[in-house]
This record gives C-alpha cells, structure tokens and sequence, in this order.
C-alpha cells in the first residue's frame, strides 16, 4: 500500500463531485427574477461551488492531507464527502448523497482502469484541478488556493519513479475493487466489521472535519435541496429500498487512550475554536463529537 494514494483519491472523487453537482444545478435552474426562494439560481449555483471549492482546499486541511499516511475506509471517506457537500446552503437528503457518491466513485475508478500508464493518474488529478479552476474564475481567492494545491501536487509527485505510481495505481484499484455498481438502483454494501484502524480514523476525520463548516441558514433563507434522481418519487422509492447498513452520518469508534494523539487532537481543536471557553471531554471520541456539534 503507497502512503502517497490520499491526496490524489481525495482531489479526483471531489472533483468528480464538483461536476455532478454543477451539472445536476444548472439542470435545475430558474431564472433570477422568474424563481420562488426555495428554486435554484444561477447566483445559488456559484454560491454553492465557491462554498464546497473553498472549504475542500482549505489551506490546514491541504496540509493534513499530503503527509504520507494510509488509506481509510470508505465509510470514512464517505463521511467526509458529505460533511463536504453540505458545505455551502445546498442540502442533500440520503438518498440523494447515495446516488452522488456511486457516480463519484465510478467515474474516478473507470478512469484509474484506463490509465495506459500509472503516473497518467497524476494527469487525471491535473485535470480535475483545472476544470475545478474553471468553476471559480470570478473568485481570486479561492482560485490561489487551487493553485497551491497544484504546487504541491507537482512538488510531492514530479519525482516520484515509475514504481511507486504503480504501487499509488494498485492501492486506488484496491480500494475501488468492492465497488461494482451499475445502475442507480443498487447501492453499496459496506462490511460492518469493526475497523481495526480505529485511532487512525479517528485522528484522520478529527483533522479533515475541522476545516468543513456545514453551512447553516440564517435568518430568512432558506435551505436549498438538489435532487439528484428525476424525480422526487424516484428519490423517495431510493430511500425506502436503502440498505439499512449503508448508515453513514454516525460513525461510532472506539479508540484507545493514548496521551500523544490526544494533545495533538487538542491541538487541531484548539486552532479552530470559536467559543471563549472549551469545552470539557473525558475522551477522543467526546472531542470528536463536541467539535462536529459546533461546526
């Protein structure tokens, strides 16, 4: 397993996100001054991009990201990518996010499976970079946060050797092989044996959640839904034939008790605190679900 697979599994399904949801918005759109407060403008559209584009390039959460370390499970994974798309005003309901992740993971596996050569992954990701770049060419912001992430792709990945992009290839076709889905009628089934990289988990959601903020409305506006299916009904008969297995918004983990990870924990919590005073917790996982609640 190449300790180097994160960052470019992470970019490529968040990219592949990026274009169903751009997609499936400028499908639903209504005219500025023709659509009701709870329909999608071309305004929303931007809103919702520049949220979800902002918060997954985040400048500490990059950092976490490219140090050398495992891969994680896909529900943890999994978890992530719907902290991620609820990252701005839109909301998806289960089903829907279901539907979001099987296309993700799908289209970035049949493009691993087609690479000719193993550093083409790497061609992949700039790819996705620069189609992400052209969803926010009116934000400079955010778009220099993209291209610190270019740089960093090219400075931890331009001198690797033929060898480790084989082993990088090998490790995204390990994670993907469970994952046979072909039509949007059936759904993950994710093992529900305990996972024994508990601790590793734990550390790896607490740094990555850290820096998404679900975005929560205010005031008078409201809450945008995306349908991903055609229909509403079509949605709803997903969600009643779901698997109760595929449960992905709670992740219980038990993990050890250990000093050093815990001060490194405090540490990550403490450089997002907003509260004046902290919060007490007796364990990891307290930590974990106090700071979930104040995001």
């Amino acid at each position: 397993m190449s300790v180097r697979t994160l960052p470019l599994l992470f970019l490529n399904l968040g990219g592949e996100m990026l274009y169903i949801l751009d997609q499936r918005l400028r499908a639903q759109n209504i005219p500025g001054d023709k659509a009701r407060k709870d329909e999608w403008t071309e305004v929303d559209r931007k809103r919702v991009l520049n949220d979800i584009i902002s918060t997954m390039f985040n400048r500490k959460f990059m950092e976490e990201l490219f140090k050398p370390q495992e891969l994680y499970s896909k529900k943890a994974l999994r978890t992530v990518y719907n902290r991620l798309a609820h990252a701005s005003i839109m909301r998806l309901n289960q089903a829907s996010m279901d539907k979001l992740y099987d296309l993700m993971t799908m289209a970035f596996k049949y493009q691993v499976l087609l690479c000719p050569r193993p550093k083409d992954v790497l061609l992949v990701t700039f790819n996705h970079l620069d189609a992400i770049k052209g969803f926010i060419q009116d934000s400079p912001t955010i778009l220099q946060q993209v291209d610190e992430t270019f740089r960093q792709l090219t400075e931890t990945y331009g001198t690797l050797s033929a060898g480790e992009f084989q082993l990088i290839r090998q490790t995204l076709l390990i994670f993907f092989q469970d994952l046979h889905i072909r039509t949007m009628q059936l759904f993950l089934q994710e093992n529900i044996v305990p996972n024994p990289l508990a601790k590793e988990e734990l550390n790896f959601l607490a740094r990555l959640m850290g820096g998404m903020e679900i975005k929560k409305p205010s005031g008078p506006e409201p809450g945008f839904r995306l349908n991903l299916f055609t229909t509403d009904e079509e949605e709803e008969h997903a969600a009643l034939s779901r698997p109760e297995e595929l449960s992905y918004e709670i992740i219980n983990i038990q993990a050890m008790q250990d000093q050093q990870r815990k001060e490194e924990l405090a540490r990550i919590m403490g450089e997002f605190e907003i509260a004046e005073q902290p919060r007490q917790s007796s364990s990891k996982g307290d930590d974990l679900l106090a700071m979930m609640d104040e995001l």
